[in-house]
Formats: structure tokens, sequence, C-alpha cells
């Protein structure tokens, strides 16, 4: 298991060095510009999926995932697709007692602000279609529960048929790998741990969450770059 990542760019390093080392055995072709994609799940994984995209030579997108919360608190229940599939966590919603109703409510404010965050980042707006056949790396910062992956995983199978969906993450709890791998067995994770009380912050020296402006400062960087995967 590694140690603790400086900061999200490093374990983008790290990360594209490990998918390079696994590809190298376990997939036949060569993963290039030409058949494999980036997704990054914003907020927190667009710097861990720009510095994974750039090391790897590849273009990447983002892929918005609405998390779920007990409300009031940064208790997750689950996540959220565009088009309002709920991918939920049955044993919160019973610990929490949340109805039915309050469970759609708390959705439709979160399906909200995911077509807010569309329009304010604009490059969010991928054709999902183009996505067939072609290896979709998905890219976080990490996982505690894996319910914004899982969201991710099933927001692509709901619109295209790709090659290969491999979750590339930097840090995870046991269980959220035990989640995501019902979706995938393709996940590179070199920070795995095994603790109900893990947060991904813990796995970093330098964490903060990111605020729009550096979300939108990573997004220039993206388009400057020429590393924007687009469908013009």
């Amino acid at each position: 298991m590694v140690s603790k990542y400086k900061d999200r760019e490093e374990a983008g390093w790290v990360l594209a060095e490990e998918v390079r080392r696994r590809a190298r055995i376990h997939i036949k072709d060569k993963i290039s510009k030409e058949n494999a994609v980036v997704l990054a799940i914003p907020d927190e994984g667009i710097i861990t999926g720009y510095a994974f995209a750039k090391e790897l030579g590849l273009k990447m997108n983002l892929i918005v995932v609405g998390k779920l919360r007990v409300p009031g608190t940064d208790i997750g229940i689950g996540s959220i697709t565009i088009d309002g599939t709920n991918v939920l966590n049955d044993a919160m919603i019973n610990k929490y007692r949340l109805t039915e109703d309050k469970i759609d409510e708390i959705g439709r404010n979160e399906v909200n602000k995911m077509i807010n965050r569309l329009e304010t980042y604009e490059i969010a707006q991928i054709n999902l279609e183009s996505l067939k056949d072609k290896y979709i790396i998905i890219v976080d910062e990490g996982a505690e529960t894996g319910y914004s992956v899982i969201g991710a995983i099933k927001s692509i199978n709901l619109i295209t048929i790709p090659k290969i969906i491999v979750v590339a993450i930097p840090t995870a709890s046991f269980n959220a790998i035990m989640n995501i791998n019902r979706y995938t067995q393709h996940i590179v994770c070199p920070r795995i741990i095994d603790s109900f009380s893990f947060q991904v912050r813990d796995s970093y020296e330098h964490y903060h969450k990111l605020d729009e402006k550096t979300v939108l400062k990573y997004i220039e960087k993206i388009k400057n770059e020429n590393i924007l995967y687009t469908t013009e």
C-alpha cells in the first residue's frame, strides 16, 4: 500500500503509472487517445483526472454524479444519475429512517444542482453514446462508500456499451471497493483502507475542498492543453 499522497495531482500521476502497468498485463490493446477516454467525477475528482489524463496522453471530460446525503449533514446515503436513477445505501436509509418521499425530495434537489453544474462547467455535457466500444476510465479523488463511482458506471451503461469500464481511484475503503466490484471488476486503487472510519482526506498530506473557481480553472487548463474529449 502506498503512503499518503502529497496532493491530488500526485495521486493522478501514481494512478497513471499503475494503470499503465496493469494495462501491459491485462489489456491486449494499447491504451491510447484513439480508444480510451477519461471521465473525472467533479468537483474533487477533476484535479486527479487532469493529472492522470495528461500523464497518459488521453483525452478527458467530466461525468457529473449527484451525491445523496442525510439532510443537514455530510452523511452519504447513495448517489443519483442525471436521469434521476438512484443508487441507494439501504442500511443508511434504514438507520436514519428516511421515507420514500424524503428520498425523492433529496433526489430532486440534487438533480437540480447537477443541472446547474452542467450549465456552469459546460464540458460535462458529453454525448455518452460516442463512447461505444471504448475503454472508459472513471477517475475520482477516492471513494468512501463507492456510490458516486457506481452512479457514474450506471450513467454510462444506461446510454452506451463500452469495451471496458475501468475505475481508477487513488484511495478507497475496503467496503467501497467491494461495492464497486459488483459493477466492474476492473478497479485500480493503490491505497485501500479496511476501516469503518475511513475518510478520503486522510490519504492526502494536503487536502481541501474545491470551490467553483478552482474547478473552472482546471476546466480552462483541460481546454487550453487540448486534452478535452468532445464529440464535435
